[in-house]
């Protein structure tokens, strides 16, 4: 009996072994196969399409924004400023996050000087997602529209040219005085055709790009 009992016992050690060690074989082959699998996977990323998900990458990190070329500031000879660009900001909104257009028109009419109606019909536009409310505003209005913390309307700087000197140097410049503002460019074209005129007046033909035309070559010195 004790001897057929050790046998059985032995019996049943060696199945457990056999069965431990085909457990090990094929767990070693699944870690195997799992490791192979990462590993060409990695080989795929790093190697062969490296380029292409390094520019998938990039597209979700960097953004290619164009900026609008500021105008230089203008200065006399004494290092003065005649004409220089300054950021203001420009008030806009979102129609279509906008929830009580009138209610909203109502609030930033006296705030922007401007017409109530209007601003009601450009926040009620709910087919664009952007829509202008005001251009170039003093740094007191943008401030008042914020105080008034409307969701759906934010700032955008725009740069305005401003002339500290006024009228000084104006047809220099490249300005004109209206309505006490200067305006840029209109008054170097008006000079232009005037004496285009006047010398075709004068010379009965047109000028021509010569060193006696009186287009061309002329030295300006501003003194305050």
């Amino acid at each position: 009996m004790a001897a057929r009992r050790a046998k059985g016992e032995a019996g049943r050690a060696a199945t457990a072994g056999r069965l431990t060690g085909r457990r090990a074989m094929a767990m070693l082959i699944v870690l195997s196969l799992g490791l192979s699998a990462v590993i060409l996977r990695l080989t795929q990323v790093q190697a062969v399409s490296a380029a292409q998900y390094e520019k998938l990458g990039a597209n979700q990190r960097i953004r290619k924004i164009t900026l609008a070329a500021e105008r230089g500031a203008i200065f006399d000879r004494n290092g003065v400023d005649l004409a220089l660009s300054v950021n203001q900001q420009t008030v806009w909104a979102n129609p279509k996050v906008v929830t009580d257009p009138p209610g909203y028109a109502a609030k930033l009419a006296p705030v922007l000087n401007m017409d109530q109606k209007t601003l009601t019909e450009r926040l009620a536009d709910k087919n664009h997602a952007f829509v202008y409310l005001a251009r170039k505003v003093d740094d007191a209005t943008a401030d008042a529209v914020q105080k008034l913390n409307l969701a759906g309307v934010d700032f955008v700087p725009e740069s305005k040219r401003f002339y500290p000197a006024g009228t000084l140097a104006a047809p220099v410049l490249g300005g004109i005085l209206v309505a006490d503002e200067v305006i840029d460019l209109f008054l170097p074209i008006l000079f232009y055709w005037v004496r285009r005129r006047r010398w075709t007046r004068i010379h009965g033909e047109r000028p021509t790009a010569n060193e006696d035309s009186p287009l061309i070559g002329v030295r300006v010195a501003i003194v305050e």
